[in-house]
């Protein structure tokens, strides 16, 4: 059996003169093509539909928006009812699907057949302004429909498009995603009631207030997704249940490596715990099925999946990493596993066989819920990382292997390169470190090599004993505090009050002393030249003072 072709083989088209030679190898009837000729202007009442002389060029020359709006108002005559009023317009029907797309594809062939650029008219259709300013599909209310006595009859009978409308403009930042800096148009009220009514469809019903989708949210992720052609994804920091009422509160903290060792507690926009994110994905449930881009059973999964998960790992610290591992999966793996469906099913493969391109973000999502999305994605990025942070006593924060390259890697981090002893040879850490076994020689030092010529004489040995039995006491004796904040026999001088990387503190400023930086506010800076951070985590959020590390024993 020969494939089927999308376009004539070149000798062919390049035989073909007229519209209706065109329209006969796409497989049109001849009502079809009398209503689009009707529908242009071109069709003659005295001539047969087999021998109508419009050229191709009179269809290759439309715009390709104005074409898909001519394929969408185009309308099928229907014989008139015995007894019928000879001057009464005769009944109409609309395109079936499969007379739409043939009707969309004549242009194209036509265009090809002129040598022109072939353009894809649903796809300029949608990423223009009339898609958001009104759709012409059929007739208007109260217009008559075209009789066809005549050439021209036809357009005359019909409303042109409305011109785009200059009115308010929807921020996708604001409401989807807050790193796109999108405008779009208002969203057409017929759109959106077309979208509620979809869901009254699906639900039987209207959602609950606390899951309901605001016209805004629901133009914006339609938008996203339909005309953009972007994962099925919004930020729950700004997509909350009300819409903008509570958006500005949705925030959590984190571990992240700041590329010197260290770890920094950083606030970040997005929900706070399980039960704030569950409000913002009912809300995104109610959006999806509306605009079909998921099954109501999909989301349900969806929201299963990440309930088990905070089930298994209920500590606080585990819910920022899972949060920013399920915001990753939504906005971009979701687009990995998409396309990778896409290239599987074409190639036969049994996992994606059940993909559907007029669902794509369906099936995404029952991936991410399945077996294979469970082992590829969730155990990796989050059940594996949460898995050995228990395991290690649950010291640090747990962190997806990508957080773990960065703070391993990056320029700074104490784990980018092993320090090296001046033989050569790696050392796996200073003085006094690593485990303490025995008795004399070498305590303190198990399993760690020596620089030449150091630490082998006998005041070397004696030195190196008396430093861990002082190591060892003060671990078990902490020093006091002094009022000041400084330990007791503290001297004075050299590296007191230094910041890790130098500066000094500004004790006016942060201890809220008497003195020209006591009243000044966070992040202003120091007329003497100090660091306005606080001494004792390092961070410009907040002062010493009012540190949530500042020992019990400090009473300033």
């Amino acid at each position: 059996m020969a494939a089927a072709l999308l376009f004539p083989p070149p000798a062919e088209l390049a035989a073909m003169q007229t519209v209706v030679q065109v329209a006969t190898w796409l497989g049109m009837r001849e009502n079809a093509i009398e209503a689009v000729l009707t529908r242009i202007g071109e069709f003659q009442d005295a001539t047969a539909v087999a021998d109508q002389p419009c050229e191709i060029r009179e269809i290759g020359i439309i715009d390709a928006v104005e074409w898909y709006s001519i394929a969408m108002s185009t309308v099928i005559f229907l014989p008139a009812p015995a007894g019928a009023d000879p001057a009464a317009a005769p009944p109409t029907r609309e395109l079936y699907p499969g007379e739409a797309s043939k009707v969309v594809m004549l242009w194209r062939v036509c265009r090809k057949a002129l040598g022109e650029e072939d353009q894809d008219p649903v796809k300029l259709w949608r990423q223009s302004d009339q898609y958001w300013g009104a759709l012409n599909r059929g007739l208007a209310p109260g217009v008559q429909a075209p009789t066809g006595n005549g050439a021209g009859a036809g357009p005359a009978a019909f409303p042109p498009l409305p011109p785009p409308v200059a009115g308010r403009k929807i921020k996708i930042s604001a409401l989807v995603d807050q790193t796109d800096e999108t405008e779009i148009p208002e969203g057409d009220p017929t759109e959106i009631a077309r979208y509620r009514e979809e869901y009254v469809r699906v639900m039987r019903g209207e959602p609950p207030s606390d899951h309901e989708v605001n016209d805004d949210q629901l133009s914006a992720i339609a938008y996203r997704v339909t005309v953009m052609n972007r994962t099925l994804y919004a930020d729950y920091a700004v997509w909350t249940p009300y819409g903008e009422q509570i958006g500005a509160a949705q925030k959590f903290k984190v571990w992240l490596p700041v590329g010197n060792g260290k770890y920094q507690n950083v606030e970040l926009k997005g929900p706070i715990n399980y039960q704030t994110w569950l409000g913002c994905h009912k809300v995104m449930r109610t959006a999806a099925i509306a605009i079909k881009a998921l099954t109501p059973t999909t989301a349900d999964n969806y929201e299963h999946l990440i309930q088990g998960m905070v089930r298994r790992f209920p500590e606080a610290e585990c819910w920022g990493l899972l949060y920013m591992v399920e915001k990753r999966a939504r906005q971009h793996y979701a687009q990995t596993v998409k396309m990778r469906a896409e290239r599987d099913k074409a190639a036969g493969a049994l996992w994606a066989a059940d993909y559907d391109p007029n669902m794509p973000w369906d099936f995404v999502w029952r991936w991410f819920c399945s077996a294979a999305g469970r082992a590829e994605y969730w155990q990796e990025q989050f059940l594996g990382p949460c898995q050995d942070w228990l395991g290690r006593g649950g010291s640090g924060a747990p962190l997806a292997p990508s957080d773990e390259i960065v703070a391993q890697y990056m320029p700074g981090s104490s784990g980018a390169v092993p320090r090296q002893d001046p033989g050569g040879a790696a050392w796996a850490g200073g003085a006094g470190r690593g485990r303490k076994s025995g008795k004399g020689r070498g305590k303190g030092r198990v399993g760690k090599a020596r620089p030449p010529g150091q630490g082998t004489s006998k005041r070397a040995r004696a030195r190196q004993k008396k430093g861990v039995k002082q190591a060892a006491w003060q671990k078990s004796h902490p020093p006091a505090l002094a009022l000041d904040g400084g330990k007791k026999g503290e001297k004075k001088g050299k590296g007191k009050g230094k910041a890790p990387d130098g500066g000094q503190y500004c004790f006016s400023w942060g201890r809220c002393r008497d003195g020209a930086c006591k009243d000044l506010a966070i992040g202003a800076p120091c007329p003497a030249g100090r660091i306005h951070r606080c001494e004792f985590c390092d961070a410009a959020d907040h002062k010493s003072a009012n540190c949530p590390a500042k020992p019990s024993g400090v009473t300033w």
